[in-house]
């Protein structure tokens, strides 16, 4: 049980931490991912690795080809990179979820954030924080 709160608290630390920093920088370092694919060792069963290899493949593979077909519009590299790696720690049912509901919840925030505050309806903003409140979500599933 300890274990598991542990790994709650360092999940929390880590998106709260690219969170921050996709707000402020619109950046996030690429070790944020690593630590999330680390974590998704911590206290698993082998039986449950083939299920988080087809959750980050199955997360990745859309974004990848959505970036390909169309580089101004995909996602950035940070967003991919980290919700692939949640996917492998959620696993293939919790990590679906997880990125479904990130993009869901930006998809009506920030349009109306943008009406609110008056700003251009188009252009980048920080989707890790929104992802993070869907990666949280599956996690405590």
């Amino acid at each position: 049980m300890i274990i598991s709160i542990i790994k709650l608290l360092m999940l929390v630390a880590i998106l709260l931490y690219a969170s921050i920093n996709d707000i402020k920088y619109r950046e996030v370092p690429d070790w944020v991912s690593g630590m999330l694919l680390i974590l998704g060792f911590v206290n698993i069963l082998a039986d449950m690795i083939p299920t988080m290899i087809l959750g980050a493949v199955l997360v990745f593979l859309p974004q990848y080809i959505s970036a390909l077909i169309s580089p101004s519009k995909a996602l950035g590299g940070a967003d991919i990179k980290i919700s692939t790696a949640a996917a492998f720690l959620l696993g293939a049912q919790r990590g679906l979820f997880a990125l479904i509901i990130g993009l869901a919840l930006s998809t009506i925030v920030i349009p109306v954030a943008r009406k609110v505050h008056h700003t251009h309806k188009t252009g980048p903003f920080p989707l890790i924080p929104f992802l993070a409140v869907g990666i949280l979500t599956a996690y405590l599933i």
